[in-house]
């Protein structure tokens, strides 16, 4: 999947990413986010409540939920902002995910879920070192 880029500003292609939209096959609302600098990466995650309200939305049936966790890279070229979507079921190579989100989505790729959990204690342990 490529980048898509279409907002006037960081602002309005983020309230754009986590506005509830609705369609024929699918309604989504975001349940919480966080926007994080990840290396030269800016990188906003957010877990969404997706329910599908016909049995061919990504192989869940009639009104079946899933929450999963989305990360969205975001870039600017000139004036233009845009984003690449990816979500969990992926393995996006970034693991800066809030902890809390792991127990507010459903499972979908435990070994990203697992580097995530290595990245944060290296974080905390790397954190306690130059405190010490």
């Amino acid at each position: 999947m490529g980048w898509l880029y279409y907002a006037p500003s960081k602002e309005a292609l983020i309230q754009d990413l986590l506005d509830d939209c609705e369609s024929e096959k699918l309604k989504r609302r975001s349940l919480d986010s966080f926007l994080v600098q990840e290396g030269d990466q800016l990188v906003l995650w957010s877990v969404a409540e997706v329910t599908a309200k016909d049995d061919s939305t990504a192989g869940l049936k009639t009104g079946q939920v899933l929450k999963l966790i989305c990360c969205d890279l975001l870039d600017r070229s000139g004036s233009t902002w845009g984003v690449k979507r990816l979500d969990e079921a992926m393995g996006p190579y970034y693991y800066s995910c809030p902890l809390r989100f792991l127990d507010m989505a459903d499972e979908l790729s435990p070994s990203w879920r697992k580097a995530v959990l290595k990245c944060h204690l290296a974080n905390k342990l790397q954190a306690a070192f130059l405190t010490a």
